[in-house]
């Protein structure tokens, strides 16, 4: 729980919302949809919004064991620098990180669908087996989940902090 909130939070929406369109609004690319200009950014927010639901219902498909979901939540990892080489433009207009996957807007909607439904599907898997775990009716259920849940808030802190350093390093 812990490392899937860190991860999400360290640059969603935080970096996510300095994301601008490869393109100009004044390019028209056939065969495109229009999500360049200024549709962009809240397009992703709503992307975003609906890939995290698609892995939460994802969820309730079947359940991993418990060292496969810490490792699908590890390699969630690999995206912190793949977002980072998006289109990102922060109004300070200094940008550090190499943009490497600015050349097209079909990156961006990639990086935020894996991930928001490894973050939905990660979740729900945590929070729903956290109480199966431990058995139903023993007194440790209750514990067990408030500390799955305190997890949850350090790792939602920690990405806050995270991504808010991150975003003013890499502007400096």
């Amino acid at each position: 729980m812990f490392c899937t909130a860190a991860i999400t939070l360290s640059v969603y929406p935080g970096i996510t919302s300095f994301l601008r369109p490869a393109h100009p609004p004044s390019v028209h690319l056939p065969g495109l949809p229009p999500l360049n200009g200024a549709l962009l950014v809240p397009s992703t927010f709503a992307i975003y919004a609906v890939a995290e639901l698609l892995g939460r219902l994802a969820a309730a498909a079947g359940a991993l064991q418990a060292h496969h979901l810490l490792t699908l939540a590890l390699c969630r990892v690999a995206l912190l620098p793949a977002i980072l080489m998006l289109n990102v433009a922060p109004p300070s207009g200094r940008w550090h990180a190499p943009r490497l996957l600015a050349h097209s807007d079909v990156p961006p909607i990639v990086t935020l669908v894996l991930l928001a439904c490894s973050n939905g599907y990660i979740t729900a898997q945590g929070l729903a087996a956290c109480p199966k775990a431990v058995g139903a009716g023993e007194p440790a259920k209750g514990g067990a989940t408030t500390a799955l849940l305190a997890w949850l808030v350090a790792g939602v802190m920690t990405g806050s902090v995270v991504g808010m350093v991150l975003a003013l390093a890499l502007q400096a």
